[in-house]
């Protein structure tokens, strides 16, 4: 049962290939955290699934300003 449970959510949210895949276009990720957290648009709540990226090295505000622009 536990293995069904754990293969069926690795199919619904492939964790592990988004964490490898995650690396290597950021090779300077130290860390990927994944968690379940509460959203809500005040007219109702839903759980969302969030990513936690760690750096290996802090970046400047204006360089991390860049970087997200121009994953956009």
């Amino acid at each position: 049962m536990i293995l069904q449970l754990k293969m069926l959510m690795v199919k619904i949210f492939p964790y592990t290939s988004i964490a490898k895949d995650s690396k290597i276009l950021f090779p300077d990720l130290k860390e990927l955290g994944c968690g379940k957290v509460l959203h809500s648009n005040f007219l109702k709540v839903d759980t969302v699934k969030v990513l936690f990226p760690k750096r290996k090295f802090q970046v400047s505000d204006s360089l991390d300003a860049i970087r997200v622009n121009s994953l956009s």
